[in-house]
């Protein structure tokens, strides 16, 4: 089966150069929004389960919570609270978080089939970069915080892309990050574009 990859990219402290290919689809997330839409894909996940896998060889334990929050985390701290799929960690997934070298900040790789199901999901954070991974406390201003990153990494599993406009700064899809900086709680943006894709939850 040929599989179609598609790249989103965090550079730096640049939250997102998405690489955009064919087939994608522009929303409107809010109602009263009047500016330019969130963009989600027409790749989409087939089932309303998603299973995810830490990759045994690079990734520290320490960096499990993170990640783990921005799936399940209660009200607006994870995706599955506001989504109609449910993201949840499985050892034998074939979707996998790794630790290691990287172009970016962070890289997610997504892989879908000829009918737009996707069937599969890869993300790496840049092992080159100090990271802080407490769910509460501030990272220091030469640490970027990975439950942020992870948060918004994770809206790329559901094939939501960045947005840059300025008057989005607070949306955890927003395309731009820096050292220190600290949004570990999706919005009302955020979440109704995930709706957009897979319903309510």
């Amino acid at each position: 089966m040929s599989k179609k990859r598609n790249t989103n990219i965090l550079l730096g402290t640049i939250l997102g150069a998405s690489i955009i290919f064919n087939g994608y689809l522009a929303h409107n997330a809010l109602a009263n929004d009047n500016s330019p839409s969130v963009i989600v894909s027409v790749d989409k996940w087939k089932s309303s389960n998603v299973t995810y896998d830490f990759d045994d060889n690079t990734w520290p334990t320490s960096f499990d919570y993170a990640v783990n929050e921005s799936a399940a985390g209660t009200g607006l701290k994870g995706w599955n609270a506001n989504s109609g799929i449910f993201l949840g960690y499985s050892s034998s997934s074939n979707n996998d978080w790794l630790y290691g070298p990287a172009d970016s900040l962070a890289v997610t790789l997504c892989y879908s089939d000829a009918s737009h199901n996707l069937t599969e999901v890869n993300t790496t954070i840049n092992s080159s970069y100090s990271w802080y991974t407490g769910l509460t406390g501030t990272p220091s201003s030469t640490q970027y915080d990975l439950k942020t990153v992870a948060l918004h990494e994770m809206g790329h599993w559901h094939r939501l892309l960045d947005t840059y406009l300025s008057t989005h700064s607070s949306y955890v899809m927003y395309g731009y990050t820096n050292k220190g900086q600290v949004k570990r709680s999706l919005t009302s943006f955020d979440t109704e574009a995930a709706k957009i894709m897979y319903g309510p939850n």
